[in-house]
């Protein structure tokens, strides 16, 4: 320990014993320290309280006139630190001012918060641009001065603060940012200075708050020395004052208490004959002999004998079953030898014969704990709960015999999830016996592919007491065979309302599900099927449109070749070959997405925007005798739909307008507006439920329809068509796909006037999901892997992403470019791949990539609408955009560059926080534990 200082008090020799560097009592002031430590806190705390609300406002004010001085690029980082991270910890230290055990943490706690808000300056002086962030020490310096003089922190634990956020400062200025020699020796000595200003003002005023608290001390202890020497003497006097009192009290004392005692005694006489009255259990005192001494009415009315009666019987008694009188014998002698009560359960036989089951309570009595003088026994009528018990016992039985019987799973765990009963529709299911499932250590998690389901399942029944069902619960039976259970569980409690476990009912629904697996398999492969007839029906249409097309561009390529050296002509003729191409490549974008065989995902739509889509495949795909009329509400709303669903609708429904219109044209008219159908105007057919709705209109001017066939017009496989032209599918799908969607579909013709057909589908007051389009400068000079088996399109590619300034690695073999890609993993930037190759696929090619460099961000180019459909695969594999071919490269060097930018911000936020990822690692719960909450 440092060598103590000391302080006289006034003229006496009296010192303050106390570290010179921590100012704490010390030598004989030692015990002070608490005390003073609790007087400090109780003084301190308002003021303390006070200063958090100041440090809190102007920290928090500073952070908005930051947002007047730094740019937009630096406030979100200054916002994120002020706002977010020091304010949330001064408002967090605020609060526990208001904690019980602050007094404890008070000095730390304060200590940090000095610290921290300082830390936090630090951080803007990072971030702010120069020459403004070297101005931003003076904050610690109003950090310092607050601190040291207004926070109420300790010298020590101040100095402690203050030192390290110098340290850091030092740090940052010296060896993070650049700093000029002159601003860092300037606001060094500023900085320092504050500092140690700061520590002397904190100890002078913590030295005087204990010099006072010391010298109080010592005026209390030398009057309380008074004072003890007044009540020393007074308590002389009244001690022989008392002496002579008591003794003329202790006579009057004795009579009074054995007055006392013999009144007591009555009162206990009296009320131990009133309670062995009163009492509903039988009870008989017995001498040492075994005859009655005493019995009280509840036992006489129990035997049917009188009390003169059983007081003059002799042993062995008459009410003892005469089975059970030896063993009683035994009984007594017992309990008479350990000198302690002994119970036992037996048969009592009344006057009349009857006999009934009871417990008795044998305690033998001594006097003065030595002498046996008789024995207390209690008589318990047990008659009818052996009677309840064995009724329960036949109701448990053929509840079991129930339970085993039904062909529903039953089953019941305990809190740890052991199997303590199963019935035998279990067993069936699992293919296990009893035995094996209750040796299971952790019962269904033992059986289940699916464990964490479970597991949180079961975690969610406990803590909140409701019932849980997994509608399709994975087991693993005996034997390796996948099963499937529909499970609904609940919580069991004991009597006093205590989780004892877990009982459930579940269905086997292995079947059930695999036939709901085949009939979704039949329904998509139907839809797909009626799609290709649909596309089928226009491809001659599509095909004279890409023969137009073709002509186009080997016209202007003739051209071209004819007049190699006129550079202006031949610009004009390659614009308008890429014209050419990039109107094929629409065209079959079109075909692709009509054609796609996905999962439905609905969202909100655009129907205006769908229907010009779906009339640019119309418009290729129509004869030129049909005119095609398109009008649309301005600002329509949004449906919940899936897109490729009303894409097929559209073609399904111009489709057979074409049809109707094939010999003798005529004009195909389309439609879309907005209807509000109010409470019982909807048609009774549509079954509509009140509101807006987005209608599409689709009227031909064709040959029109008879009554009987608008009745079977939705029938699947009825058609009007000739053999081969059409399986009767179309608009039997798009009566499905419109009520999946809530809406309704109607049809008005008559024979020889055309026909027009309205859907109806309910508006939606969601947002339709908007992607921003990349944009800015495209060049770069970053490394890309560039992997595809066309040779033409690998040397198309590489010059291209070269004159944006790209460094290209060219590879037409997937396997020849993963030797190139392991020579120097580190050197890529962006993999670019097609999908279709010989020796490796561009997912294959990814996936050992990825496996060696993990996040390498990779774009697939395909030219198959298969592969789109495949796309969740992809992006499961880490691919981070897919590409369909043809595409033009001006709008595909933008999606290349926005992914180098994303990947570039996201290492770079890798320094700024933590990733939220790390936090919820250690969140999952092994399935293996307790289903309890911990």
């Amino acid at each position: 320990m440092l060598r103590t200082g000391q302080e006289t008090a006034g003229a006496s020799s009296r010192t303050m014993d106390f570290n010179p560097v921590t100012l704490r009592f010390t030598g004989k002031d030692k015990a002070l320290e608490s005390l003073f430590l609790d007087e400090y806190f109780e003084k301190s705390l308002s003021q303390a309280r006070g200063s958090l609300y100041l440090i809190l406002f102007y920290y928090l004010f500073f952070g908005l006139l930051d947002s007047r001085l730094l740019a937009d690029s630096t406030v979100n980082a200054v916002f994120t630190i002020r706002f977010l991270i020091v304010g949330p910890i001064i408002t967090l230290a605020l609060f526990l001012t208001y904690a019980r055990f602050f007094k404890v943490v008070m000095q730390p706690v304060l200590a940090a918060v000095m610290f921290i808000t300082g830390a936090g300056i630090v951080m803007v002086l990072i971030i702010a641009p120069p020459p403004l962030n070297f101005a931003y020490y003076v904050g610690l310096i109003l950090v310092f001065i607050h601190a040291y003089t207004f926070t109420k922190i300790r010298f020590i634990w101040a100095s402690l603060a203050g030192w390290g956020l110098v340290i850091l400062y030092e740090v940052v200025t010296v060896w993070v940012i650049y700093t000029p020699a002159a601003i860092l020796i300037g606001n060094n000595f500023l900085l320092i200075c504050a500092s140690v200003v700061g520590m002397l003002t904190c100890y002078s005023m913590e030295y005087f708050e204990r010099k006072s608290f010391w010298l109080n001390h010592q005026l209390l202890t030398e009057h309380e020395k008074v004072n003890r020497a007044n009540q020393e003497l007074e308590q002389e006097v009244a001690r022989r004052t008392r002496e002579i009192t008591r003794a003329n009290q202790d006579l009057s004392l004795k009579i009074e208490q054995n007055l006392r005692i013999m009144e007591k005694l009555k009162e206990s006489r009296d009320f131990a004959e009133s309670l062995i009255k009163s009492l509903q259990d039988g009870l008989a005192v017995f001498s040492p002999e075994g005859r009655h001494l005493e019995v009280n009415p509840a036992f006489c009315h129990m035997t049917g004998f009188s009390r003169e009666e059983i007081l003059d019987m002799s042993p062995p008694h008459a009410y003892w079953a005469p089975e059970d009188k030896a063993m009683l014998t035994r009984a007594f002698a017992n309990s008479s030898a350990v000198s302690r009560p002994s119970g036992m359960e037996t048969a009592l036989v009344r006057r009349d014969g009857t006999r009934i089951q009871i417990l008795i309570s044998l305690s033998p009595i001594r006097h003065e704990g030595e002498d046996l003088t008789g024995y207390v026994v209690t008589f318990k009528d047990i008659n009818a709960r052996k009677m309840a018990e064995q009724a329960l016992a036949h109701s448990e039985a053929r509840y079991r015999a129930i339970l085993a019987s039904m062909e529903e799973l039953y089953f019941e765990l305990d809190l740890f999830g052991r199997f303590t009963f199963v019935n035998d529709a279990v067993m069936r299911f699992t293919g296990y016996s009893r035995e094996e499932l209750l040796d299971l250590e952790k019962g269904w998690y033992n059986l289940t592919m699916d464990g964490d389901r479970m597991f949180g399942a079961f975690s969610t029944i406990y803590a909140s007491g409701q019932a849980a069902l997994l509608e399709d619960f994975p087991v693993l039976a005996k034997g390796g065979a996948e099963k499937i259970a529909q499970i609904s569980a609940y919580l069991m409690r004991d009597k006093e309302g205590n989780p004892i476990g877990f009982k459930g009912l579940g269905r086997d629904i292995t079947e059930s599900m695999a036939v709901a697996r085949e009939k979704k398999l039949l329904e998509s492969q139907l839809r797909q099927s009626q799609k290709m007839e649909a596309v089928g029906t226009l491809a001659g249409g599509i095909a004279h449109d890409f023969n137009n097309i073709l002509s186009a561009i080997m016209a202007y390529t003739e051209a071209m070749l004819m007049e190699p050296d006129d550079r202006t002509k031949n610009v004009t003729r390659l614009e308008n070959v890429k014209k050419a191409s990039l109107r094929a490549r629409e065209l079959i974008r079109q075909i692709l997405t009509f054609s796609r065989n996905t999962e439905h995902k609905k969202t909100p739509v655009s129907l205006p925007f769908i229907t010009r889509e779906a009339l640019k495949l119309l418009r290729a795909s129509l004869p030129s005798t049909i005119k095609i009329q398109y009008r649309a509400e301005e600002n329509m709303g949004r449906v919940m739909a899936d897109p490729t669903q009303i894409h097929q609708v559209l073609m399904n429904l111009c489709g057979n307008a074409e049809h109707a219109m094939r010999k003798n044209g005529g004009v195909l008219d389309i439609s879309l507006d907005t209807v509000y159908l109010p409470p019982g105007e909807a048609a009774p057919h549509m079954n509509l439920s009140p509101g807006r709705y987005i209608r599409l209109s689709v009227a031909d001017t064709g040959q029109g329809m008879s009554p009987d066939v608008i009745k079977r017009i939705f029938d699947p496989y009825y058609t009007t068509k000739e053999k081969g032209e059409g399986t009767g599918l179309g608009l039997a799908v798009v009566h499905g796909i419109v009520e999946a969607g809530q809406g309704a579909v109607t049809v008005e013709s008559e024979a020889g006037k055309g026909a027009c057909f309205r859907v109806y589908l309910p508006e939606t007051l969601e947002k339709e999901e908007i992607q921003e389009s990349a944009a800015g400068d495209v060049a770069g000079d970053e490394t890309i892997l560039l992997v595809d088996d066309e040779s033409d399109l690998l040397e198309s590619y590489t010059a291209l992403f070269r004159h944006y300034g790209y460094h290209v690695s060219a590879h037409q073999s997937s396997a020849q470019a993963f030797a190139r890609f392991m020579s120097g993993p580190e050197q890529f930037d962006l993999v670019v791949t097609d999908q279709t190759m010989p020796e490796l696929t561009g997912l294959e090619l990814a996936t050992k990539i990825m496996k060696v460099r993990p996040g390498l961000p990779v774009i697939l180019c395909t030219g198959y609408s298969s592969d789109a459909g495949d796309e969740r695969s992809f992006e499961n594999a880490g691919i981070r955009k897919m590409i369909m071919k043809p595409f033009a490269f001006d709008e595909f060097i933008k999606d290349v560059r926005k992914i180098l930018d994303g990947e570039k911000t996201a290492s770079a936020s890798k320094f700024k926080k933590p990733s939220s990822a790390s936090k919820l690692q250690g969140a999952r719960v092994s399935g293996g534990k307790d289903p309890r909450p911990s």
